[in-house]
């Protein structure tokens, strides 16, 4: 596995770690426990499916044979560099399914209500404060047809430790850090379920 550089890990949008590099290299580590999570999503063959905060696609060939010829699939990112990356994949290879890509914010996702059957967003909502999940999950929402699928895959970093060590250190590196959006994010990991419950998923 090759290393990443700093430069291949941050996005033009400031996200740490969502650079096109570094999603390549991290999703190759995790591919087969990443795959599976997608296959157990409950995406059906001939949806329209949104890829909310897809980065630069990794998710995008399994996803299309998910869905087959029937399907389309709409990529939409934050980072414009990452749109282009996904629009070279999509110009270098065969899909089983149309894939179109647009630079867009989750939090005003640019698309009519009820457009998609289902919605997956995969290590992205992390990158939101609690006003924009909120706003994001709203979005979700609005944009899936009733009774459709809304499927969002995210780090929680709260289960990590550090052994031996004095608790207290950890939550004091924790507190010094807690105006990092990004390190907020992905401590909530096990609270998503509450967003969803207030959009009413």
């Amino acid at each position: 596995m090759r290393n990443v550089s700093n430069s291949e890990q941050i996005t033009s949008a400031g996200h740490k770690l969502s650079g096109s590099g570094h999603l390549d290299v991290h999703y190759l580590a995790l591919k087969d426990e990443y795959d599976a999570t997608l296959r157990a999503a409950g995406i059906q063959p001939g949806w329209s499916v949104l890829d909310a905060g897809a980065g630069n696609g990794v998710f995008l060939p399994l996803m299309a044979d998910l869905l087959g010829a029937e399907g389309r699939v709409e990529a939409l990112d934050l980072a414009p560099e990452n749109v282009e990356a996904i629009e070279d994949l999509i110009a270098s290879r065969q899909f089983a399914c149309p894939i179109s890509a647009r630079t867009g914010d989750m939090t005003a996702l640019p698309y009519e209500t009820g457009t998609f059957d289902a919605l997956w967003s995969a290590n992205a909502t992390q990158y939101l404060s609690g006003d924009q999940l909120t706003k994001a999950m709203e979005e979700f929402c609005r944009v899936v047809k009733p009774g459709g699928l809304v499927a969002v895959k995210e780090v929680d970093i709260s289960v990590w430790q550090f052994q031996p060590l004095d608790p207290k250190l950890t939550w004091r590196l924790l507190d010094s850090l807690s105006d990092d959006v990004q390190l907020s994010g992905a401590m909530r990991g096990t609270r998503l379920a509450a967003w969803f419950r207030a959009t009413g998923l």
